[in-house]
C-alpha cells in the first residue's frame, strides 16, 4: 500500500459510525499482540490543556536526552501530524506500512464477524504499533474524546495518568454535568498507576477522587491555591518568572506560552515530571531549557509580530474564557480583530458573544470541515461580519489592520491550522 492508497483507505473508513465503546480498539490491539503494553506510557485525558501539557512534558524530556514519542489528535491537513518522535513526524512510508498492517488486521476481524473499526480507531492502533517499534524512553498518548471508551484506552498499566482541565465539551456524548464528563475522562485511570490532576472544579475533583479510591491508586492534585507565580518580566510575547508549588520550586523560568491557563498547564506538566524523574532522571537545567523551548502550534501561537498575528485552537467556552483573560492581561492596548469559527456541535451564538466581548471586530467564518457550524442565524453589524470562506475572512482581517492591531484567529483546529498555513505562506509572499 502506498501513502496515497493509505489515505484513500482511511477516507473510506470515515463512513463507519462512531463506536459506542472501545471494544474495536481492544480487538485491534489484541490481534496485533498488544504491543502498546510493551512501551512506557503517560496517558493524558481532559477537555482543555492536553496538547499544551504534553508539549511541555515532551520538550522537557527531550532536552533531558530522552527519546519521546507522542500521539495527539485530531489531524487537520495530514494524518502524519498524529505521530511524532522527538520533533520528527512519521514519514509517508512508515505511515503506509502501518496502515497496510491495519488493513490486514481489520479484514481478519471482519472475517470473524467482528465490527469494522472506524478511521480513528485504525489511526490510533497504527500509531501505537509504530511507536511500540521505536524503542522509546517514553510515549505520551493523548485521549481523543472522553477517555473511558476512547480508542486510546487500551493500556494495561501506564507509568502515569494525567487529567488536565475538564470543562463542558462534547456533551451529547459525555454528559451534561461536569461529574458525568469527569467519569468519562477518569476512565483511563488504572490500578496501581499514579494519577496527576490539574487544577479543576470541585465536582471534577470529587468524581476523579471516587474513581481513584475504587482502583486503590495514588492521586497527586495540583491545587491552584498552592501555585505561586511571580512574573519578573513580560513582553507580551514571552515572560521571565518564578513558579512554586508544594511539589517544586523553580526560579528564572522563561516561556512564550502566555496566560494563566498555560501557567496551570505548565504546573501540571511539572508535577508529572516530578513523578517521572524517579525513572527518567533529569537535571534542573534541562527542565528549564525544555520549558523555554516549548512551542505548541495553534496555541497562543504568535506567527508574526509585524503584523501581529496570534493563532489559537480554543474551541469551547473554557478556552475562550482563557483567551479573554490573556487578551486583557497582555494586549489591552491593542485593537483586537478576531477571526472565529467552530464546528456544528458548539453553541456558536453564545460563544460568539464571548468573543465579541474582548474583540473590537469579529469576523465569523467556516472551519475547513463539513461539520462547520451554520452561521445563518448570526446577524451582521458594524462589529461582526461573516465571510463563509476562511481565506476571505483572513484577507478581510488583514485589510483592517494597522500597527496597533492584533489579529487573533480563534476556534476549531480545522480553522486554526489551515489559517496558520495560509497566513505564513501569504506573509512570505508580501515580505
Amino acid at each position: 500500500m502506498t501513502y496515497s492508497e493509505a489515505l484513500i483507505y482511511i477516507d473510506h473508513l470515515e463512513q463507519q459510525p462512531l463506536s459506542p465503546d472501545h471494544q474495536n480498539s481492544i480487538n485491534l490491539m489484541e490481534q496485533l499482540g498488544n504491543p502498546q503494553n510493551q512501551m512506557p506510557v503517560v496517558h493524558v485525558a481532559g477537555t482543555n490543556g492536553k496538547g499544551s501539557t504534553i508539549a511541555f512534558m515532551k520538550s522537557i524530556l527531550t532536552e533531558g536526552g530522552y527519546k519521546v514519542g507522542t500521539f495527539t489528535s485530531p489531524h487537520i491537513l495530514s494524518p502524519l501530524e498524529l505521530i511524532t518522535i522527538n520533533d520528527t513526524s512519521i514519514n509517508e512510508g512508515d505511515f503506509a506500512a502501518a496502515i497496510t498492517t491495519m488493513q490486514s488486521v481489520c479484514e481478519s476481524l471482519v472475517q470473524k464477524s467482528l465490527p469494522q473499526p472506524t478511521a480513528f480507531e485504525v489511526l490510533t492502533a497504527a500509531s501505537l504499533l509504530h511507536l511500540s517499534k521505536a524503542n522509546l524512553d517514553l510515549a505520551i498518548i493523548e485521549v481523543g474524546m472522553g477517555g473511558r471508551y476512547d480508542a486510546t484506552n487500551v493500556f494495561q498499566q501506564p507509568l502515569l495518568t494525567v487529567i488536565t482541565k475538564i470543562d463542558f465539551d462534547h456533551t451529547q456524548w459525555l454528559g451534561e454535568s461536569l461529574k458525568e464528563i469527569a467519569w468519562h475522562k477518569g476512565g483511563i485511570i488504572k490500578p496501581e498507576v499514579p494519577t496527576v490532576i490539574a487544577p479543576n472544579h470541585i465536582d471534577v475533583i470529587e468524581a476523579i477522587s471516587d474513581i481513584v479510591r475504587e482502583t486503590g491508586d495514588i492521586m497527586y492534585l495540583m491545587d491552584e491555591g498552592f501555585i505561586s507565580e511571580q512574573i519578573l518580566m513580560s513582553t507580551g510575547y514571552s515572560k521571565l518568572f518564578h513558579l512554586k508549588s508544594n511539589f517544586f520550586d523553580y526560579k528564572g523560568l522563561r516561556t512564550s506560552m502566555l496566560g494563566r491557563h498555560q501557567t496551570l498547564n505548565l504546573a501540571t506538566a511539572l508535577l508529572a515530571i516530578y513523578l517521572l524523574r524517579k525513572v527518567l532522571p533529569m537535571e534542573e537545567a534541562s527542565i528549564k531549557k525544555g520549558i523555554q523551548m516549548t512551542k505548541w502550534t495553534c496555541r497562543n501561537d504568535i506567527i508574526s509580530t509585524k503584523p501581529l498575528i496570534m493563532i489559537d485552537g480554543g474551541h469551547n467556552t473554557g478556552a475562550i474564557e482563557a483567551m479573554a483573560h490573556l487578551m486583557k492581561e497582555n494586549f489591552s492596548n491593542h485593537k483586537i480583530i478576531t477571526v472565529f469559527g467552530v464546528l456544528s456541535d458548539k453553541d456558536v451564538e453564545s460563544m460568539t458573544k464571548e468573543v465579541m466581548a474582548f474583540s473590537d471586530q469579529t469576523i465569523l467564518t467556516h472551519p475547513l470541515s463539513h461539520r462547520a457550524a451554520d452561521l445563518g442565524s448570526i446577524n451582521e453589524s458594524e462589529v461582526i461580519t461573516i465571510e463563509n470562506d476562511y481565506v476571505d475572512a483572513l484577507k478581510k482581517a488583514l485589510s483592517l489592520m494597522d500597527d496597533r492591531t492584533l489579529l487573533l484567529v480563534l476556534g476549531s483546529f480545522y480553522l486554526a491550522y489551515p489559517a496558520k498555513v495560509w497566513l505564513m505562506d501569504h506573509l512570505k509572499s508580501i515580505q
